[in-house]
């Protein structure tokens, strides 16, 4: 409790705490002591506390989206009711754990159904396939057996949908209670990936490809940058383990090697920042690896045999392998230093883009510039107020919960 008290601390007031803290007095009182099962592993209280930390620290979630997700597992576990929340901890936080029970529920019978329909399709391919034996050669067999996949992904596509309209729905209900969803399937993916994890592989490649297709979009599309790439990294990990493990190794070369430049440029930057009257904090990092995979892709060739990728890998060709950020206090000072930006390396053309006049549809804002920076090198650098920064961090759903 004491890191998600640390965490809350920096960003709500006393009363919104105080709500917290009634939140986790609660759950403690009804799951202290109770231990994992076959069916949650995770205890409870662990389980909450768990997902309430990625809450306040990657989405700055309010107190009653915290206290949802403290009492949520509780609730779903049979533990405690939705009367015994409201009276404690108010109507508000009562609907947002009634909001995330329905989709659950609702996601539950609709991947039951989508598995059933799976499972029929693929059992009528065995039974083509043992009564084609006798009639067909080997390659004939394989023929029917292949056109029959297209059906099984057709299904999965339809759940995926499904999926992402709930989705949707509920964040039109209250933005919370996706919050409160993106927070547990991140807490899932990190424990799918830690090597003592023994469940299921079938599961575990289809809740991947769910996180890679559904909850990574979504986490981007409401600003959350950082859940977004973790989602990505972590699938990526589970769907791809030997791209995952190259593109890995490449990255910790390369950001032990250019540690020492990217020093050098903050602090020229913060020098030159300073020179011009900008008070700005400046950051320097090597991209994360599902981006960093998805560039190589793109100017190597998407190849499927992963020895032509590897071999066809220019690292070279990455104009922003490499990306700072400058945070101003206005919006004026984004554009002043942009323009001393430009007036100390030269832009490469075609890639100064302008999200302040013209945000992301998620909401994102700032200006971006690529630069042949110092010795020559290609860096991109991205320039926003800490508003912004506030935004593209936390996501568009934090500011609407706010509003």
């Amino acid at each position: 409790m004491k890191q998600l008290l640390s965490l809350v601390n920096q960003y709500m007031a006393p009363a919104e705490i105080d709500l917290v803290m009634k939140a986790f007095q609660l759950t403690l009182e009804t799951c202290q002591g109770i231990p994992g099962s076959s069916t949650r592993p995770i205890p409870p209280l662990d389980h909450a506390l768990a997902v309430t930390i990625i809450m306040a620290e990657l989405m700055h979630v309010d107190a009653i989206g915290i206290a949802a997700g403290l009492v949520y597992e509780a609730v779903d576990a049979e533990l405690l009711i939705s009367d015994q929340v409201e009276y404690v901890l108010g109507s508000a936080t009562a609907r947002v754990v009634e909001s995330m029970l329905r989709l659950n529920i609702l996601e539950r019978k609709k991947q039951n159904a989508a598995t059933g329909a799976m499972l029929a399709i693929q059992n009528t391919q065995l039974s083509s396939s043992k009564k084609a034996y006798s009639e067909r050669d080997d390659d004939s067999i394989s023929s029917s057996i292949e056109s029959k996949k297209p059906r099984v992904r057709e299904a999965m596509r339809r759940q995926q949908a499904e999926t992402v309209r709930k989705m949707f729905v509920a964040m039109a209900d209250d933005p919370r209670v996706v919050l409160l969803k993106l927070a547990y399937r991140l807490h899932a993916m990190r424990l799918m990936c830690e090597p003592s994890y023994e469940g299921d592989p079938q599961e575990l490649m289809t809740l991947a490809e769910e996180s890679r297709e559904i909850y990574a979009p979504l986490a981007g599309r409401l600003g959350m940058s950082r859940v977004e790439s973790e989602l990505q990294d972590l699938a990526f990990q589970i769907l791809e383990p030997d791209r995952y493990s190259w593109v890995r190794n490449v990255l910790d070369i390369e950001t032990k090697q250019w540690r020492s430049y990217v020093d050098r440029v903050c602090e020229r930057l913060r020098s030159e920042m300073a020179s011009i009257g900008v008070k700005a904090d400046i950051s320097g990092r090597v991209k994360h690896a599902y981006s960093f995979y998805k560039k190589i892709a793109r100017t190597a060739g998407d190849f499927e045999d992963f020895e032509q990728l590897k071999a066809a890998a220019d690292l070279s060709q990455i104009h922003d392998l490499l990306a700072f950020r400058i945070l101003v206090d206005t919006t004026t000072d984004c554009y002043i230093a942009l323009g001393h930006v430009h007036s100390l390396w030269r832009p490469k053309e075609g890639r100064i883009k302008d999200f302040i006049a013209n945000p992301k549809p998620n909401g994102y804002s700032a200006l971006h510039t690529t630069v042949f920076c110092l010795d020559d090198q290609l860096v991109e650098i991205q320039i926003r107020t800490h508003s912004m920064h506030e935004t593209a961090e936390y996501g568009v759903a934090t500011g609407i919960i706010k509003t």
